[in-house]
């Protein structure tokens, strides 16, 4: 066998960095189907797959495939904040007494919530 493929063979897969993982049952009492779910860090979504009738080899995906990574922190803002400071955009936004609609970028959510977080610092 040539050296080329020997490597390709023994090679080990990289495993999926998850900060959350899980096994999953669906199915019936009599055969239950297991399942892993996964949260890959960035994404939006859960994944499921790498599922079995038997539990020990979702096991061994979960041991073979999977890496858990700590969780990034998340920012907290006061909710209670971000909405007055919502409103105050909007009302500076409006050219009449009836709002409406108020068109707002997510350039400008960001900026607003970064004020919520200084005046949080503040205090």
């Amino acid at each position: 066998m040539s050296d080329n493929l020997e490597n390709a063979i023994s090679k080990k897969p990289d495993k999926i960095k998850v900060d959350e993982l899980g096994i999953i049952v669906t199915g019936s009492v009599e055969e239950p189907y297991y399942s892993l779910k996964y949260h890959i860090p960035g994404n939006n979504y859960y994944n499921i797959g790498f599922s079995s009738y038997c539990l020990q080899t979702v096991i061994r995906f979960r041991d073979e495939y999977f890496i858990l990574v700590p969780k990034e922190e998340v920012e907290v803002v006061d909710v209670k904040l971000f909405k007055e400071k919502l409103e105050e955009y909007a009302v500076g936004q409006c050219t009449s007494l009836r709002m409406e609609q108020v068109e707002i970028s997510i350039e400008r959510v960001l900026d607003l919530l970064e004020e919520c977080k200084e005046e949080q610092e503040d205090e």
